[in-house]
């Protein structure tokens, strides 16, 4: 007689068809079994699978974009931060410079009124002898 059955598969592939004849159990395999079948994906189940796939390579390639952007953030703050500690050390250089060359211009100050008060002396004791 003719027989006929179905089974529905889970996923895409090859897979070996195995038919036995009779009783579970105590029945024969048909002849030629195992078959070597493969079963073709749906072409919705394809579309749906292909579309998933594309939108996590578009959240992945998201996130990447995202995650660049935040570097580049970060280092131009790093650059501005670091170009603000070189420019308040310039300034604090050059603030200890002015300082010294006013130390050195009070400390010639002193020093030529000095001379000039010995000067005055000098001038003032051959006069006293």
């Amino acid at each position: 007689g003719t027989y006929a059955c179905s089974y529905t598969v889970s996923q895409a592939g090859a897979y070996s068809l195995e038919i036995w004849l009779g009783k579970v159990g105590s029945g024969q395999e048909a002849a030629g079994s195992p078959f070597a079948v493969a079963f073709s994906p749906d072409p919705k189940e394809e579309v749906r699978r292909r579309h998933h796939q594309q939108e996590a390579r578009f959240e992945r390639e998201k996130l990447a974009k995202e995650a660049r952007r935040t570097e580049e953030a970060e280092r131009r703050d790093r650059e501005a931060a670091a170009g603000l500690e070189r420019e308040a050390a310039h300034q604090e250089e050059r603030k200890r410079m002015e300082e010294a060359k006013q130390e050195r211009e009070a400390a010639a100050t002193v020093r030529r009124a000095a001379e000039a008060e010995q000067k005055e002396k000098d001038k003032a004791e051959p006069l006293a002898e």
